[in-house]
């Protein structure tokens, strides 16, 4: 479910956000969301709770590990189809 989330809600509005000011086109940006930050970047931050004192425990990591899985593996497959959708491909 928090993948989903991610994949679909959060990630595209934040690129939307950010990219708003830029004048990149709404298909351009939607397309940025699906393929945007994933992989190491996530994981290296959700270490940082987990070794630092407090209430975060191993678990947390765990879960974001399968939630950039997920994310990778559906959105990294995508990326050609959703180019193609958004006609951004050349």
């Amino acid at each position: 479910m928090i993948a989903a989330v991610l994949m679909f809600v959060a990630r595209p509005l934040a690129a939307m956000v950010s990219l708003a000011p830029l004048k990149f086109s709404l298909r351009e940006q939607l397309f940025i969301g699906w393929v945007g930050l994933r992989g190491a970047v996530p994981l290296f931050l959700a270490i940082i709770p987990v070794i630092s004192p407090g209430p975060v425990t191993v678990e947390f990591f765990n879960e974001v590990f399968v939630v950039v899985i997920a994310s990778l593996v559906i959105q990294g497959w995508s990326i050609s189809f959703a180019a193609k959708v958004l006609k951004v491909k050349e």
